[in-house]
This record gives C-alpha cells, sequence and structure tokens, in this order.
C-alpha cells in the first residue's frame, strides 16, 4: 500500500497524498512541509469527512486546486491535486487496488505491510488499526517490532511500546508472554531505561489477558503449557459438584450408564459415550447440553485432548449450520467482520423478539445496556424536544442500535420505536460470557457499529439539535470530587480535561487504566470545580454523569459528560471560558 501511495505522490498534478483511518488517524502522509503538523491535518481532514457524512468519493474544488476523495474498507484517501489531469489515472488504479481491499484478510496482511515500512512516528496509528485483526499474526508481527525496541525513535518510543504492549493482549498468543516478561526484566536490570508506570501496568494486564487464553491443566500453577494444543476454555461455572466429585448429574442423558462405566474404571467407554451424546445434542440444537457434556469430557479426562476438541468442533460445526441463509444474508457485513466461530457465537448469545407497529424498544433517558440488531423490518429514532418528537430517522434490516450505551456508559439519548420489526437481542452478560472463547469478538463488533450514525450525530445535524444550550469547544483542565448519597466527597480530588461546555453541563476527558474503572463513574454524582479567573475564586456546581465513553481503545482515554444540577449563569459561563483560554488553573 506504502508503495502505491507512494507511486501516486510522485505524479506531476498531486501535490499530497494522505490516508486517514477510519478513527480519523494518518496512516500515510507525503506532504513534506516540516511546518504541517500530521496529527492537526488529520483532525482537520476527519472533521471533513465526518462533516460529508463519509462520502464513498467526492471531488472539493478550489480556486488554486482540488481534492479528490475516495473511502475504502480501510480508511480515506486524500489526494490534494493541482488540476484533475491525473485524475482518470488515479481512479483507475485505486480501484484495482480498492476493490481486493473487501477481503478482511488482505486488509490485514496490508497493514502488517505498512507497519513494516512505516516511521516509527506512523506506526502507533497502524497499529491501532490492527486490534481489530488481532490474532497469532498480528502478535507476531508486533513481537518482531518489539525487538527492535532500542532503535524506537525518542519521540515516538513511549507511544509505540505503550500500543504494541496494549495490543498483544488482545492477540490470544500466549508465546507472547515470555517476550513482555522479558521486556520488564530488561528495564528492571538497570541496563536500560526504566519503563514508565503506563507502560508496566500495560505489560501487566497483556501478561493476564493472555494466561487466559488457555486453561491451565489440572496440577499446574497456571503457566501456560506449549506441548500441546490446548482445548477451549472450560465453563466451569456450569459443572455440578457431583460431577467434579465423580459422579454425573442426574440432568445429563444417560446419566446412570456413565456413572456406571465410571465407577468401573472404563473411562474409554465412558468418553465414547459422551461423545455420542454430544452429537446427537447438538444434531438436536441442543447447543448448552452439548456443552455441558464436553466439559464432562473434561472432567472425567482432561488429556483426552482429540475428543475434547473434536467435541468443540462438532458443537461448532451444528451451530453454524443452524443459521439461515436468510439471516446471514441480512448480515453479510457482519459476516465478513467476524470469523465464522465468532458470528456463530454471537448468533447463538442472542435472543429473537418481534415488536409490534409503535411498540416501543427502548425509551429517552433509560439505562438499557442492550444491542439491538435489526434483522426484519424497521426501527424508527425520534427525540423529544419539550411536548414534541423529532424524527430523526428510521433503521432497517442490518443495521444496530444501541451501541452507545451498549460499549460506552450512557442512558438513550433517543428514543426507538419499532415500525414493525424483528429484533436479535444482545445482553451485555451475553456478550462477557463469550468473552474467554473469542477475545477478540467485542472490539470487532464495537468497530462494525462505528460504521453506523450514531444517534447523537443525528442530533448533532441543524434540524435535528434538540440541546437547550449551546456548547463550546475548550481547552484546559478542570477538577471534580466524586459525592455519595449525602452530598460528601468520597475520594480526593481528581482532573480532567475539557472538551466542551455549555450552561448546562460540561463534557471533559479522563485517563483509566480500566474501562471498568472509568465506567464507574456513570450514574454518579460529582462536585465540579472551575477556576474563573476572579477574585472569589472557584466556580462549583454539583453534577450527574450522563454518559461515559470510549475514545481511544488503546490509550485508555474517556470522555465524562454531565448535567449540572443548577444551570451556569451567562457571566459565570463566560468566566470559565475566559480563564481557560487564558490558560488559567488553581495553583496546585
Amino acid at each position: 500500500m506504502n508503495d502505491f501511495l507512494k507511486k501516486i505522490s510522485a505524479l506531476g498534478s498531486v501535490r499530497n497524498v494522505i490516508f486517514l483511518s477510519r478513527r480519523g488517524d494518518a496512516l500515510f502522509s507525503s506532504n513534506p512541509d516540516p511546518e504541517i503538523d500530521q496529527r492537526s491535518e488529520a483532525t482537520s481532514w476527519h472533521q471533513i469527512i465526518e462533516e460529508l457524512d463519509y462520502p464513498p468519493e467526492a471531488d472539493i474544488v478550489f480556486a488554486n486546486g482540488r481534492y479528490y476523495l475516495k473511502r475504502t474498507e480501510l480508511g480515506t484517501l486524500v489526494i490534494g491535486m493541482r488540476d484533475g489531469s491525473d485524475r482518470s489515472k488515479i481512479k483507475f488504479a485505486g480501484k484495482q487496488i480498492f476493490d481486493k481491499l473487501a477481503d478482511k484478510n488482505l486488509r490485514k496482511k496490508v497493514l502488517l505491510n505498512m507497519l513494516s515500512s512505516a516511521d516509527d512516528e506512523i506506526k502507533p496509528c497502524i497499529i491501532k488499526e490492527l486490534v481489530d485483526f488481532a490474532d497469532p499474526e498480528v502478535a507476531r508481527a508486533l513481537l518482531a517490532l518489539l525487538e527492535k525496541e532500542a532503535g524506537f525513535s525518542q519521540n515516538a518510543r513511549k507511544k509505540l511500546l505503550l500500543f504494541i504492549c496494549r495490543t498483544l493482549g488482545y492477540c490470544a498468543f500466549p508465546d507472547a508472554i515470555n517476550s513482555l516478561q522479558d521486556l520488564l526484566a530488561a528495564h528492571e536490570q538497570g541496563g536500560a531505561e526504566t519503563l514508565s508506570f503506563e507502560i508496566r501496568e500495560a505489560v501487566t494486564v497483556s501478561i493476564e489477558q493472555l494466561k487466559q487464553c488457555v486453561p491451565a491443566r489440572p496440577g499446574t500453577s497456571g503457566a501456560v503449557s506449549k506441548e500441546a494444543p490446548s482445548p477451549p476454555p472450560v465453563r466451569t461455572e456450569s459443572i455440578d459438584s457431583s460431577a467434579q466429585a465423580g459422579k454425573v448429574k442426574e440432568t445429563i442423558p444417560r446419566a446412570r450408564e456413565l456413572n456406571k462405566l465410571l465407577e468401573s474404571g472404563k473411562t474409554a467407554e465412558a468418553l465414547t459415550l459422551a461423545m455420542e451424546l454430544i452429537e446427537k445434542s447438538a444434531k438436536n440444537k441442543q447447543f448448552a447440553l452439548a456443552e455441558e457434556l464436553r466439559d464432562l469430557l473434561i472432567q472425567v479426562d482432561s488429556m483426552a485432548l482429540k475428543q475434547i476438541v473434536r467435541a468443540a468442533e462438532i458443537i461448532e460445526e451444528e451451530k453454524q449450520a443452524s443459521i439461515s441463509s436468510d439471516h446471514l444474508e441480512v448480515w453479510k457485513n457482519l459476516v465478513e467482520v467476524l470469523a465464522p466461530e465468532e458470528f456463530s457465537a454471537l448468533y447463538h448469545a442472542m435472543v429473537l423478539k418481534k415488536y409490534g407497529n409503535g411498540e416501543l424498544v427502548a425509551e429517552q433517558g433509560a439505562s438499557l445496556a442492550t444491542l439491538f440488531f435489526i434483522n426484519s423490518g424497521r426501527v424508527q429514532l425520534l427525540a423529544a424536544k419539550g411536548s414534541v418528537e423529532l424524527k430523526l430517522g428510521d433503521r432497517q434490516a442490518g443495521e444496530i442500535i444501541g451501541a452507545e450505551t451498549f460499549f460506552d456508559a450512557s442512558v438513550w439519548t433517543v428514543n426507538a420505536k419499532s415500525l414493525g420489526a424483528e429484533l436479535f437481542l444482545l445482553s451485555r452478560s451475553s456478550l462477557d460470557s463469550l468473552h474467554d472463547a473469542h477475545p477478540t469478538l467485542e472490539a470487532k463488533l464495537a468497530r462494525f457499529c462505528s460504521t453506523f450514525q450514531t444517534s447523537s450525530a443525528a442530533l448533532k445535524t441543524p434540524r435535528g439539535d434538540r440541546r437547550q444550550h449551546q456548547r463550546r469547544k475548550l481547552s484546559g483542565r478542570l477538577s471534580f470530587s466524586v459525592l455519595d448519597a449525602s452530598g460528601n466527597e468520597t475520594d480526593s480530588e481528581a482532573k480532567g480535561d475539557f472538551i466542551d461546555i455549555s450552561q448546562g453541563g460540561v463534557a471533559f476527558s479522563i485517563h483509566a487504566s480500566r474501562k471498568r474503572n472509568a465506567l464507574g463513574f456513570f450514574g454518579r454524582r460529582l462536585r465540579v470545580d472551575f477556576y474563573t479567573g476572579m477574585s472569589t475564586g472557584l466556580l462549583s456546581r454539583n453534577a450527574i454523569v450522563r454518559a461515559v465513553r470510549d475514545m481511544d481503545l488503546i490509550s485508555n482515554d474517556y470522555s465524562v459528560h454531565i448535567r449540572f444540577d443548577e444551570p451556569l449563569s451567562s457571566r459565570e459561563l463566560h468566566q470559565v471560558i475566559d480563564a481557560a483560554e487564558k490558560g488559567e488553573e488553581r495553583a496546585q
């Protein structure tokens, strides 16, 4: 890909080429001007593309030149041209390349190739994109890069190390554990620069994630074995205590026969019978029973790897075969994103529900952590503005609603009303239960959901803006404390960075080592302190957290959105804005 982009850059009519990821990061830039901040330039173009509603293709013509935009499966290509003389050539060449990016495996290979040849400053942005493809192949590429960490450029070194270490945790590749442990050891021996707390924490978290990829064998301390392939993760909570004691519980078919074989020491015969029962229950779509029987295999003989792995294959094959072709057609775009076993697991974790015409699916202001997959029919999104409901548009088969409240922590900002729809419902607990077996599923699903216009985006349109108070983007810092039910502070004061502010509330960003720590703020009451630069000193407001959203999966940055109990006056708002713009902050 880099070679292709460099060839375009060399055309006589081309001034510069930028390739933006879907997240808005520059994966490639040919701009030779050292005065140009690539990050700011990428941000500006991402905002323009967002305002244009992510066009498949666009020409932007100015008096002294033009830009050609082309959306691809990896991101958007932005080409600055002096004139249109090479436009047809660029379009033809681009089509040959970009059509191939529909292949998910090819997209991964393109990113890996870009990673190998990119400058250190751009590598973290490429690693961000590789999170969606996290697997052993990605892990091996990151480990090869990690071996060269002594040569990383000083400006990008910390960020690059951080992104590598965090992403390895998603790759389900236990062999990476030793390399991560070696990294810690090398920097603790004094022969190398000490790792920052953030990087050490990322290494520790990733090691713990990787240890969970393969279950420990009985009698081990939990270390990952490399001697033989391991069976799928065991759902130990489904195993009855009687089975752990060597007795098959009565709810299992032919339990007495199995118990008799085990009591007689005929383990091989018991395994054969269990396999027959697994195959029969899987064919009858009794998948919970089949899984329970597979767990029984592991309890009876954890070293019977051939049968355990085969049992998992039988169950998976029957699960995939049970998905109708109509459903696969509706969700063909999601099928391309997920591995077959991931899509199968997701399908069987959902509950099908039909909603009548006019029936409410989700209510504005509700805390409902459910993802709604529209299998057929339509769902209308509406926003209440006083006594009037604003129509924000319809969602149809193949689309998903509820991502904002599902992957982050937020109340529903819209009403969702059925126009006669059949929906698959995915609960938060159901997705969490799939994590051990499919550690990258959530990240891929979240990325897929981000391709749909969110309800927040709809509310920002001129006709759909229902905010009572106009928001103002702002830089600077604020202080906040968490309050208990009595209004007393429960913890020490913390800091956040302004995102925007209005008379009715404020949004600010925080950094949290774990997502659950950040989401824990949702619904909590805060006291927020603003420095005004006035002789009166701090301006305080009590508020409630209405949403916590993931800003960056890799960097662990989150946005917190709060609503004041008592709105700011116009004068108070301007005092806060003026102080922030002057860079004033309370002395520490």
